[in-house]
């Protein structure tokens, strides 16, 4: 196997040497301006259902938090709805939603703590 022998022009070897680590200007992708890194923390008494609410008011499931003080951590889009149930609960079990606000930053904590009473 010879995948080292191989011999880099002058030219190459310049150019190898005027790298910055960083990829090349059009490999660069911009961040979406309404993106955001949410962290959810289960508050809750139980294990809690995490459920992205789509355009159809459907709740698609996107991850548990099996306990207290568990976290679930998502990137997700401004303006995103979200609700939280007790686990296993499809039927109800409502414990709180949540609507992504990206003017609280690109990163953001959110605590879910059984607020089924108010709903």
């Amino acid at each position: 196997l010879k995948s080292y022998d191989f011999t880099l022009t002058e030219e190459e070897m310049t150019s190898i040497d005027e790298l910055d680590g960083e990829p090349p200007q059009e490999m660069r992708t911009e961040r979406d301006t309404n993106e955001v890194d949410i962290q959810f923390t289960n508050h809750a008494d139980g294990p809690v259902d995490v459920f992205w609410v789509d355009s159809n008011q459907e709740h698609v499931h996107v991850g548990s938090m099996q306990e207290p003080g568990a976290t679930l951590t998502i990137t997700s889009y401004h303006g995103h709805s979200f609700v939280f149930k007790k686990a296993g609960a499809n039927d109800g079990g409502l414990l709180n939603r949540h609507i992504v606000d990206k003017s609280f930053g690109l990163t953001q904590k959110h605590q879910i703590e059984d607020r089924s009473e108010e709903l």
